[in-house]
């Protein structure tokens, strides 16, 4: 990870806490998943800053090393949501960064789907620093101004006239992650959240 420009280093750890949020946040969680996915968005959250400003800090990088690999097995137990299940047909469909493609999305859908499950979204948000479900998604954008991870859709090449295609092929190859998302979205929700992340 030392080696990594900062750009990249970003997206990675932005993708880290990604899994912990999202495998809280699913419907899927259980009591032997949320302990591991809040204590590593614990952690995430404290530390992603640090190492984004400081790649030589050895406690951070430690920390967020060691909470992105031990989420892994809350994730792969009770599954991922909508911001990872759209945005694989980004990466599918131009050269671009998985953690870039979250970034873009995840405020978006977290505002959409916020009040489906308002006590878990007030952890996060409480855990990004804010105060209740209200605010989660602004302390998620908030959070990726601070490690240089603004991003929008049109940024990396998308357009209008992209989303019927990532409509479909979202459904095609994440429909699971769609379906386990804690407000359930059909295609025009979908086509309006692509459309509100160009």
């Amino acid at each position: 990870m030392e080696t990594m420009p900062p750009e990249t280093l970003s997206a990675v750890t932005f993708d880290a806490l990604c899994h912990s949020m999202e495998s809280y946040l699913s419907p899927r969680s259980n009591p032997v998943t949320e302990p591991t996915s809040l204590t590593c968005m614990a952690t995430l959250s404290k530390y992603i800053v640090r190492v984004n400003d400081d790649i030589y800090d050895e406690e951070a990088l430690d920390a967020v090393t060691l909470a992105s690999s031990l989420v892994g097995s809350a994730f792969y137990a009770s599954s991922l949501i909508a911001p990872h299940g759209l945005e694989h047909p980004l990466s599918g469909l131009r050269d671009m960064v998985h953690g870039r493609g979250l970034a873009a999305l995840t405020p978006v859908i977290f505002r959409h789907s916020c009040m489906c499950s308002a006590p878990k979204f007030s952890i996060v948000s409480k855990l990004l620093g804010g105060n209740d479900e209200t605010d989660c998604a602004r302390q998620v954008e908030m959070l990726l101004g601070r490690i240089g991870l603004d991003v929008y859709l049109s940024d990396e090449g998308f357009c209008e006239d992209d989303i019927p295609w990532l409509v479909d092929n979202a459904f095609r190859v994440s429909k699971a992650r769609i379906e386990d998302n804690p407000k359930v979205f059909g295609r025009e929700e979908i086509a309006e959240i692509y459309r509100e992340a160009m």
